[in-house]
């Protein structure tokens, strides 16, 4: 999904400034279960920076997950027109709506100094030295949108919650959010959004060259051979974090210039002899 804001926007983004501190372009990644309303708190972060007049992007990443499986969204904000369609693996913002989800693929390419936010009913000072290397800021989410009646007693939806706390750890005004709650029709959300506005905690990054909290994400998981296969029907079915491991590539070199006894480069001179001629490929042959 990628929209800007419509021709009065430039209006808007006169009364509403960036704010202060925030570099664009700017790339946020929400991680959430299926069911938490993750994708559209990925939207809603998008429709708040189109209230400064900004060009956004923003998509999820599932397909079969169920519900409760891990899920991710992705949104980008810039000055400009976003021609990037990639996932966010370097993310400025990281916010997790599920403290259950917090391991190391969740930091996995947030740099010290991105702000983290999560939802969880533990306190401020019950993480005290684990993430310390972000800015990183809490809020009891499931509780306050439990209390507004947000979702139903077994699914609590969280997202136009958690946004009250983006919100106040960008230093946007409480205006920002009612202007865009009343453009989506979400002006019954507000008021858990104010709450968590006022409530969330955050605590600024310690500024030194340490790693982060987690070590990084391991390698993914190990592919068997064509040959090793015993069996391919019916295909397994993978959701969840596995679905979502970043690609790891590997530089082989190729199987000729490996197996030449002369240790000659038979890519490079065949290549030569395709594209240049008899001459330079000879020439690259008789170098070794």
């Amino acid at each position: 999904m990628g929209y800007k804001h419509p021709a009065d926007s430039s209006a808007t983004a006169a009364r509403i400034p960036l704010p202060v501190g925030l570099t664009l372009p700017l790339e946020v990644r929400v991680h959430g279960r299926g069911g938490q309303g993750g994708v559209t708190c990925a939207k809603l972060i998008a429709a708040l920076f189109t209230q400064m007049g900004l060009h956004v992007q923003t998509f999820g990443d599932y397909g079969s997950e169920r519900s409760g499986a891990p899920v991710q969204a992705y949104t980008r904000v810039d000055r400009f027109a976003i021609s990037n369609r990639n996932k966010v693996y370097r993310p400025n913002h990281l916010i997790v709506l599920d403290e259950g989800l917090m391991a190391a693929q969740v930091l996995e390419g947030a740099a010290p100094g991105s702000l983290l936010l999560l939802n969880t009913h533990a306190s401020l000072d019950s993480y005290a030295d684990r993430f310390e290397h972000y800015r990183f800021g809490v809020i009891d989410a499931t509780a306050i949108a439990r209390e507004q009646g947000i979702g139903s007693s077994s699914v609590v939806i969280i997202n136009t919650t958690i946004l009250g706390a983006y919100a106040r750890l960008l230093g946007l005004p409480l205006t920002v959010l009612e202007k865009a709650y009343a453009s989506l029709g979400l002006g019954g959300d507000l008021i858990a959004a104010q709450h968590a506005y006022e409530q969330v905690r955050v605590c600024e990054p310690v500024s030194d060259d340490g790693p982060g909290a987690f070590a990084p994400a391991t390698s993914p998981l190990a592919v068997a051979t064509m040959l090793a296969h015993s069996k391919d029907y019916p295909a397994s079915l993978r959701t969840g974090s596995w679905s979502n491991q970043a690609p790891v590539y590997n530089e082989h070199s190729a199987p000729c210039n490996l197996a030449c006894p002369a240790g000659n480069d038979v890519v490079g001179f065949i290549q030569a002899l395709k594209n240049e001629g008899a001459e330079e490929a000879a020439a690259i042959l008789l170098r070794t």
